[in-house]
């Protein structure tokens, strides 16, 4: 039996997670700010914020753990998985236009650690 390859693992995780991604609720709500899973885009008060790809997923991740520190390494392979090469600053940089993008004190750094959205 040889063993498998693993861009098809990485395929079939992938489209079990965009499985399982269509059961739960269609918009993630930390008080401040929601996601809306369907249009992709981020809510806040009544206005719909458009976001690039890598900025929702970077908000979907932070917004799932939200009231906890997610290490930015963590976030990198959320974001652009093993097999992408990664600019040394590019997380960074999606993090920046999303605090440009959203209301002040939505994402806060944790030192040592990585980021954080607070919950109400």
């Amino acid at each position: 039996m040889s063993p498998p390859d693993l861009d098809e693992v990485l395929s079939r995780l992938r489209e079990l997670d965009r499985r399982n991604s269509g059961s739960i609720a269609s918009v993630l709500d930390t008080g401040s700010v929601a996601i809306d899973l369907g249009a992709r885009c981020a809510i806040v008060g009544d206005c719909e914020i458009p976001l690039r790809r890598r900025e929702f997923q970077i908000l979907k991740h932070l917004i799932a753990h939200a009231g906890r520190a997610v290490a930015a390494e963590a976030l990198c392979q959320c974001v652009y998985g093993w097999d992408e090469d990664l600019g040394s600053n590019a997380l960074y940089v999606h993090i920046h236009n999303l605090r440009r993008k959203l209301p002040p004190d939505t994402i806060i750094t944790v030192r040592g650690v990585g980021f954080m959205v607070k919950t109400r």
